[in-house]
């Protein structure tokens, strides 16, 4: 059965962005192998280190890359384009009431969103041109035009170790949730992203400069050029290691890639997840790195390019926030990789170091999630030696 969820009056514009969820040319997802890494360690996703030797430039050509709808066919199942309407959800046999009117809500938090996407695009430029606090207005604004207003049941909390609400610094006057977001354990990897939104966590970052800025070709917009201009012109040992550890033109994140494997092993011990993927996303200048995890089979993914979510002109690209939509959501339509597709991809290998490490029973039975710094210890300084291998990541400071 077929449930038609639009309204009676839907623009042609926002039909016509609705459907670019079903562009089978865009939205390449690709998996990749964890090294050597300090995961068994009790350091925290800032001082993360991670070896992929699979990243090596005579190893590139071999990363198992697939497209989203193919990663995820049971979700394509659910949603189908629709010309008249833009999108429909077919309710699958074995579908309970609750999920079926959970998916149906999904798709009009998404509608109403397009329809209203100006006011939300407005915040954005009040906290781009924000100078006292960037990220925290940063995170913010996301929390409370784009995270809440996406995600179904819009549970957003924001890091704050005060517990203290904090309420969005445009004229909307929300308010957010704001409290503990730690989430690992004290003897293992674990942090503090900065917004936890339903099943996802997100970390946000001014100081991560893509590769691909450097080019002559690349033009950023006025208010972007403005805050790279403040940025640091002094490269860190970590950007500058970075730099050198790139795949399709993006840097790579050991703190994220880290964040991105414990909040996997974390949702799926509190929600009792099985063979499902679990979405991180990092935010660096209008720019969401997209990682997903399933921890059962130990397959970790990563868009193979980075969703631009504002357009030279600093407006919203509405296509990319209809895929950030589907990956906030991504428990109600279907999280789960047939297993024809999981047999194309690699797995991660980090179940296999944690064996020959130990630490594996700590990610699958101890992980917590919303913990205070008294439950996660900051960790210990790396090691001069590992600091210096050509393999490692840039660290990510938040």
């Amino acid at each position: 059965m077929a449930a038609n969820v639009l309204p009676e009056k839907v623009s042609e514009n926002s039909i016509r962005v609705l459907n670019t969820l079903f562009d089978k040319n865009l939205k390449t997802y690709f998996s990749f192998e964890v090294g050597f890494c300090n995961a068994h360690q009790p350091y925290s996703f800032r001082k993360a280190y991670i070896e992929c030797p699979q990243f090596l430039s005579h190893k590139r050509d071999n990363v198992p890359a697939v497209q989203l709808h193919k990663l995820l066919a049971s979700a394509f199942k659910i949603l189908r384009p629709c010309e008249k309407n833009g999108i429909k959800v077919v309710r699958l046999p074995g579908t309970t009431n609750e999920l079926f009117r959970n998916q149906q809500d999904a798709v009009k938090f998404l509608i109403l969103f397009i329809e209203n996407y100006k006011d939300h695009e407005e915040a954005f430029h009040m906290a781009m041109r924000e100078e006292k606090e960037p990220e925290r207005v940063e995170c913010a604004v996301l929390g409370a035009h784009i995270f809440s207003s996406l995600a179904l049941g819009g549970i957003v909390k924001m890091k704050n170790t005060t517990g203290q609400a904090e309420e969005c610094p445009c004229s909307c006057g929300m308010i957010l949730s704001a409290g503990n977001t730690g989430i690992g354990h004290k003897k293992v990897w674990h942090g503090f992203p900065d917004l936890l939104v339903n099943h996802t966590a997100v970390t946000v970052t001014r100081r991560t400069i893509d590769v691909d800025e450097s080019r002559e070709e690349y033009r950023p917009s006025t208010s972007k050029r403005i805050r790279l201009e403040k940025m640091e012109s002094v490269e860190s040992e970590y950007e500058a290691c970075n730099k050198q550890n790139t795949l399709y033109g993006i840097d790579f994140s050991a703190q994220l890639i880290s964040q991105a494997i414990t909040h996997g092993f974390a949702q799926r011990k509190k929600y009792n997840f099985v063979n499902c993927l679990v979405p991180t996303i990092g935010f660096t200048l209008n720019r969401l790195l997209i990682y997903l995890y399933d921890p059962d089979r130990d397959i970790l993914l990563r868009r193979k390019d980075r969703l631009e979510l504002m357009d030279q002109n600093d407006c919203l690209i509405l296509p990319a926030v209809v895929e950030l939509w589907f990956i906030l959501n991504l428990h109600l339509f279907g999280a789960t990789m047939s297993e024809q597709i999981c047999s194309k991809l690699c797995k991660s290998g980090l179940k296999s170091h944690l064996e020959e490490f130990g630490g594996l029973d700590i990610y699958q039975q101890s992980l917590l999630v919303g913990a205070g710094k008294n439950e996660l210890s900051q960790g210990i300084q790396l090691d001069a030696n590992i600091l210096a291998s050509k393999h490692a990541f840039c660290f990510v400071d938040q």
